[in-house]
């Protein structure tokens, strides 16, 4: 009897071995999820996605390019929930249904599904399904998702897709003269008035072209802006009146969108009067022209589409930035916005959990603001 236990004596010392590095490295396993989970923002208590039961794997197969990591669902979660909101990419999360649905601001939607891997609860299938929107922008989303449910970070590998015109190639470019912008600008004042939103949508986003630097000569760039902004055949007007209206009565996306475009081209044309004028901390008057109608009809606008920071997030910041402009260009403008601390303060508060550039944007108010009544003083 004593020869047979001494026989397998070998074989239980190392079954114990084995069972205490197990459970041993259970603990350090558990320990580092505990690490990670209470870590910054995406601890469970502020963690705006806490799954705790991943859902099950179901008999067809899953999107091509699900990935299985190797960590519970509750820290896949929470990783997701936090390069989200540093992305500023808005999100509505059901916990109990393991799936996150995702909106970017160039109106990219993207669904999140989180699965069990395994029986043991330790791998997560991670689910990534375009529903619509651009695609190569859903490709940049995609790998920033994974890399952050990885816990590589929730950015993207940087694509370097700049490219500069050679010198040579350069010299022989020709400005467009004033009658060549003057007659584009003529040719979408007439697409504006059209009463089908695709075609106001195009011609947002022509002149949204035609004044951003990256996407336009930049000193071109510029001399659109001013063109736009000093009201040329009362194209400033129609685009306030046109943000003005639909900020009031969103209707799905096309609002939504044909806002964003107008604040952006406001805020290019804003921007641009400020480079002319050398630094100028007044848009009220330049070389005649008045801008105090201007103001008055856009300031309310920006109030009403700030105040929906929670239904239209990244509207919101655009035209946090837009007031912020505002304020810091126009003593007038200043004057009009009146004290939004409270609001400010709740965008603010809401940006620190949801969106990081309507945090950023509600400081920089903020600051301009408190800036202000101390020049006062």
């Amino acid at each position: 009897m004593k020869y047979v236990i001494k026989q397998y004596l070998p074989i239980i010392d190392h079954i114990i071995k084995s069972l205490i590095q197990f459970v041993s490295q259970g603990m350090l396993v558990n320990s580092i999820n505990r690490s990670k989970i209470d870590s910054g923002r995406t601890s469970m208590n502020t963690g705006r996605w806490i799954v705790t039961v991943p859902r099950t794997k179901p008999l067809y197969s899953l999107q091509r390019g699900t990935l299985v990591i190797n960590e519970p669902s509750i820290v896949i979660s929470a990783r997701i929930d936090h390069s989200l909101r540093l992305r500023s990419v808005e999100a509505t999360f059901d916990s109990n249904r393991a799936k996150a649905l995702c909106k970017t601001y160039n109106f990219l939607y993207y669904q999140i599904n989180l699965y069990a891997g395994d029986e043991s609860g330790r791998s997560t299938l991670v689910e990534i399904i375009k529903m619509k929107g651009c695609g190569l922008s859903f490709m940049n989303e995609r790998e920033a998702v994974m890399n952050a449910a990885k816990g590589f970070g929730g950015a993207p590998s940087l694509r370097s897709l700049d490219m500069t015109i050679p010198p040579d190639l350069l010299s022989l470019y020709e400005p467009p003269s004033d009658t060549e912008i003057e007659t584009s600008l003529d040719r979408i004042i007439d697409q504006i008035h059209s009463k089908h939103d695709s075609a106001v949508i195009f011609a947002l986003q022509n002149i949204h072209a035609m004044t951003t630097q990256d996407k336009y000569y930049s000193e071109d760039a510029d001399r659109v802006s001013m063109y736009i902004i000093k009201n040329y055949n009362c194209i400033r007007d129609m685009i306030t009146s046109i943000y003005a209206n639909r900020v009031s009565n969103m209707e799905g996306d096309r609002s939504e969108e044909i806002c964003s475009l107008s604040l952006i081209i406001l805020m290019n044309g804003i921007q641009s009067l400020s480079i002319e004028k050398n630094g100028g901390n007044s848009i009220v008057d330049d070389e005649g022209f008045t801008y105090l109608y201007f103001i008055d009809q856009l300031v309310p606008s920006l109030l009403v589409g700030i105040k929906n920071y929670r239904k239209n997030t990244h509207l919101a910041c655009l035209a946090m930035k837009c007031l912020c402009l505002l304020a810091a260009s126009s003593p007038s403008a200043l004057i009009k916005i009146g004290d939004i601390s409270e609001v400010v303060e709740g965008a603010k508060v809401y940006g620190s959990l949801a969106h990081l550039k309507l945090e950023e944007a509600a400081s920089s108010m903020m600051k301009t603001i408190h800036g202000s009544i101390h020049t006062d003083e």
